[in-house]
């Protein structure tokens, strides 16, 4: 009897560890439906033969901001709010692969290189570069400030790694043997020489507060600011979120 059960739980372990490699993709990535927004430019970048499309608000300033998305987060919904809360600088809305009306699909290695490809065109364009990430889209921004020359780096309910969080959701699996797309922000946040703020929801259920503090442990030179009464969804509709955002690009 022992045996059997022994047989059944292993049948499951194995089984159920299985379903978590072969659905990994679908379980990180939430893509977005593609959205046509009034009055907005529409710019897509080519890289790897995949077509990577962003909304750029108040084209053709010296100072640019690109910003990366939290996962499932529709960028199109953003237009208005970030074109008047930087009307003094360029924004792109980046549509990550897959995401959005953008061609191909989502990666983090896909991500990463877009970013740098991103970036090394605006180069050509913009005196200065600042990202945005927020949330998956964080992991992105700590990889591209790592790698690149950035102004100023905003990180919105940011976390260590999708590895880590992953890990404490599936405790009795080997997550680090099995997780493809791991972007370990620890991995590069000690490289990073950009002026850091970063923003933690107070009640987050998303990305527990412990994954966010072991990241801002290891960031250098930055500034955090933990909003009250805050969710993972609803940080960035707080008042201090948009006024201290203002405050740091001043």
């Amino acid at each position: 009897m022992f045996k059997r059960i022994l047989l059944y739980l292993t049948i499951f372990y194995v089984g159920f560890g299985l379903f978590l490699y072969s659905k990994q993709d679908s379980l990180l990535f939430y893509p977005t439906e593609e959205l046509n927004v009034a009055d907005v430019r529409v710019q897509s970048f080519i890289n790897q033969n995949q077509t990577i499309k962003s909304f750029v608000l108040n084209p053709g300033l010296d100072d640019a901001i690109v910003y990366f998305a939290g996962n499932a987060e529709s960028v199109g919904m953003l237009t208005n709010f970030y074109r008047h809360i930087f009307p003094n600088k360029t924004v792109y809305l980046i549509n990550y692969r897959g995401y959005g009306g953008s061609t191909g699909e989502p990666s983090e290695q896909a991500f990463f290189s877009d970013a740098l490809h991103i970036y090394d065109q605006l180069k050509l364009q913009h005196h200065k570069i600042s990202i945005i990430g927020k949330s998956l889209g964080s992991g992105v921004a700590v990889y591209l400030a790592s790698q690149r020359e950035i102004f100023k780096l905003v990180l919105i309910t940011p976390f260590d790694s999708i590895t880590s969080l992953a890990q404490q959701k599936f405790p009795f699996f080997p997550v680090g043997w099995i997780i493809k797309n791991k972007f370990d922000s620890m991995q590069y946040a000690q490289q990073i020489k950009a002026e850091v703020l970063v923003f933690i929801a107070e009640n987050d259920r998303i990305i527990p507060l412990e994954h966010s503090d072991k990241l801002l442990q290891v960031l250098p030179n930055k500034q955090s600011h933990y909003l009250k009464d805050t969710s993972h969804n609803s940080l960035t509709s707080s008042p201090e979120y948009s006024r201290l955002l203002r405050q740091f690009f001043q």
